[in-house]
């Protein structure tokens, strides 16, 4: 089985930061720049430019990740579609921060929305592509875990500057073109760094697995590694396995969403945070989820993956009833962080998706793992989509209005349920839908030493 060179697993790992940074900042600084900044009065308005770009990433990702795997079943690469696609994303994310200020709320959102669509479009070029070759090159749980904790690594300084700095920034006394200069000199400085190991990765024709003639018994009959689009979206959607994940990532995101969505801007509504302080308590949830990485690869040998993301998922709980109850600095710092380990379970994620799309291998001998990422990234992206709008339909709800020096008690209130319940409640159903997860036990060990055999096949040839 292939293992990776460490200093490709460092470029796998910076490629990835450009579109994280990207993502982040929409997900996290967006909805506060549009309100307190660029003068959106209705926040919901914002929502539902992110519920409906949700549906253009449903027709956008699946295409090319069907493209792409059609792409590989004819022997060639996955990298130009992951070059294309990046500075495509950046234009997006440009369209998106120079709104021009006073403008109408309407005008906001339709600029808003161009500006999401241009950039998914380069997100599913170079994303899915990206995470398809990942899932590829990594051909193995355990080398899929090692890869994914240098990529989680290798990440935590642009993690720790867009979990920490935008706190910074938006709960500070800065005005408007500070802001902008912000967003312009992360974003662009990490987008450089990604195009620079881009260009040091390489994509061996090798770790493209297919399997011998002989062994092949798709229900079609034919004898290649190909297959139509609509029966890549049956043997998809179809799979077990791969539905009860989508499931599970739909209900998760109700947490990891609502990390995602502010709760550190918004608690600071809450209690007295600001600046400096803001910055201290997002470092140390970053540094919580760090520290977690090593710990649960270790333990995922021993107790297997969903056992350990379910672990974490209930281990989080506590850490949100003290941020509901929480009054300083300090509880809120300490519930922060002990709520940060729910997210460290979703570490395993690219595992279990890798773990699908062997599953699919070995009952269909075609290659999906485009379809499988870029399927998996529209319900997540739906997801986010639906929460999002959620979180500020509740916002609108308790009378939330950022341009007011003090909130009332009533908003204070919403927005401690808004950052603890949804996530305890999304936290209880993510774990119980796990456990109805096939690939575990002996199914999962068959499933691991076909694959096996599979390459020591390929190696022989």
């Amino acid at each position: 089985m292939y293992e990776i060179p460490f200093g490709q697993k460092v470029h796998i790992g910076l490629v990835k930061q450009s579109q994280y940074i990207i993502s982040t900042m929409i997900t996290t600084s967006l909805l506060i720049f549009y309100t307190d900044y660029i003068g959106l009065e209705n926040s919901a308005i914002f929502g539902f430019a992110i519920f409906v770009y949700g549906f253009w990433n449903a027709i956008n990702d699946p295409l090319f990740g069907y493209y792409s795997d059609m792409r590989v079943s004819k022997g060639k690469m996955r990298m130009p579609f992951i070059k294309l696609g990046m500075p495509i994303m950046l234009v997006g994310f440009l369209m998106m921060i120079f709104v021009p200020r006073g403008w109408a709320d309407w005008d906001i959102f339709f600029l808003l929305l161009f500006g999401l669509i241009v950039f998914d479009l380069g997100k599913a070029l170079s994303m899915v592509n990206y995470d398809a070759y990942c899932i590829t090159l990594a051909n193995n749980p355990d080398e899929r875990s090692k890869l994914n904790m240098i990529v989680s690594y290798v990440g935590i300084i642009p993690g720790a500057l867009i979990g920490i700095v935008p706190p910074y920034f938006l709960t500070g006394d800065f005005v408007y073109i500070e802001i902008l200069i912000f967003f312009l000199v992360l974003v662009l400085s990490f987008f450089f760094i990604s195009l620079f190991s881009l260009s040091r990765l390489e994509e061996p024709p090798e770790m493209y697995l297919v399997i011998p003639e002989q062994d092949r018994f798709d229900t079609s009959g034919r004898k290649k590694n190909a297959f139509t689009l609509k029966e890549g979206f049956q043997q998809t959607l179809t799979s077990k396995p791969f539905l009860i994940l989508i499931l599970f990532r739909f209900i998760v995101f109700f947490y990891h969403g609502i990390y995602y969505t502010n709760i550190i801007y918004m608690m600071k509504w809450v209690v007295p945070i600001s600046g400096t302080i803001a910055l201290l308590v997002a470092g140390a949830g970053g540094l919580m989820i760090n520290i977690m990485y090593p710990i649960i690869i270790k333990l995922r040998k021993k107790h297997g993956t969903i056992k350990i993301i379910q672990w974490g998922l209930f281990a989080g709980i506590p850490g949100y009833i003290i941020m509901f109850f929480a009054i300083d600095f300090w509880s809120l710092t300490i519930g922060y962080m002990i709520s940060t380990i729910a997210f460290s379970g979703l570490f395993f994620e690219p595992v279990l998706i890798g773990d699908v799309a062997d599953d699919d291998f070995i009952n269909t001998g075609t290659q999906k793992q485009g379809m499988f990422v870029s399927i998996y990234g529209f319900f997540n992206t739906l997801s986010y989509s639906i929460v999002i709008f959620i979180f500020t339909l509740g916002l609108e709800f308790f009378q939330y209005n950022g341009e007011l020096e003090v909130q009332s008690d009533f908003t204070i209130f919403g927005l401690r349920i808004l950052a603890s319940l949804l996530p305890i409640i999304a936290i209880i159903l993510s774990a119980i839908i796990l456990n109805f997860f096939p690939l575990k036990g002996e199914r999962y060990k068959k499933l691991r030493s076909q694959i096996k055999e599979y390459y020591e096949k390929k190696n022989e040839i």
